[in-house]
């Protein structure tokens, strides 16, 4: 990314710190479906009361697609 930009690379690691830190940007990893061999990957964030995450992993449990 540095070269890329023509930066250095502790620019680089300042300005990810600094996003990341102050929560404006967040890193993710991605898989790859088709080199994991599997049939089909989705993901999805949920946003839900504190109190409910249980009921909701009992939900997707239920659900044999998950």
């Amino acid at each position: 990314m540095a070269y890329a930009l023509g930066i250095s690379g502790g620019i680089v690691r300042r300005r990810l710190d600094r996003l990341t830190g102050n929560r404006t940007m967040q890193v993710v990893a991605v898989m790859e479906p088709g080199r994991l061999r599997s049939r089909t990957t989705a993901a999805r964030p949920l946003q839900l009361d504190p109190s409910r995450v249980k009921a909701m992993a009992h939900e997707l449990a239920a659900n044999r697609q998950v």
